[in-house]
């Protein structure tokens, strides 16, 4: 998003500028994420109509809108149905993002239409790294133990990383692991 958006660094984006600041922040009036929720991280058929009714629209402040899907691969049939036509024929200047940790549960009739980027896994430092930031930025706080098994267990990804520190079973299983 800041690589469409940023004026200082176009195409890179320069994550210090007030318009990279606030999509960092998920505060730009030109980025839209479309979440899953609850346990599940299904993402809901209202909320898929929400977003794909806004895509109708030019941006607003900046040259590009971007819209994020994260989890892609969690959306209910009848969101992804909700989208298709809004991925299908995009808006100028309306990019999508969709993350997905499975293609296999992505829709094919999206997944025909978009360029699939793979994303290899982190190495724990840089797991560490995101960890040690995202927890800060949520003003949380986690044992140095708590840490390091959540990290051991993500397999190189910082989200994993970050849904198991907030699972309460991880105590139970650092425990059963032997890491006390």
């Amino acid at each position: 998003a800041c690589a469409l958006i940023c004026q200082r660094a176009p195409a890179i984006g320069c994550g210090q500028c007030d318009a990279c600041r606030r999509l960092l922040g998920n505060r730009h009036t030109d980025l839209r994420r479309l979440e899953g929720e609850g346990k599940s991280r299904m993402v809901s058929t209202g909320a898929a109509r929400e977003v794909a009714l806004r895509a109708q629209h030019a941006p607003f402040e900046a040259k590009a809108h971007v819209i994020v899907i994260d989890p892609a691969d969690r959306m209910q049939p009848a969101a992804a149905a909700a989208l298709l036509k809004a991925i299908e024929e995009p808006r100028d200047g309306v990019y999508w993002v969709l993350i997905a940790s499975n293609l296999y549960d992505v829709l094919d009739t999206i997944l025909s239409r978009c360029m699939t980027i793979p994303i290899e896994r982190l190495g724990d430092a840089d797991v560490r790294s995101v960890v040690a930031s995202e927890l800060a930025r949520r003003e949380l706080a986690a044992s140095a133990e708590r840490i390091d098994l959540a990290i051991s267990l993500a397999d190189g990804s910082p989200g994993v990383a970050l849904e198991l520190l907030g699972d309460s079973s991880l105590e139970p299983t650092r425990v059963l692991l032997g890491n006390t």
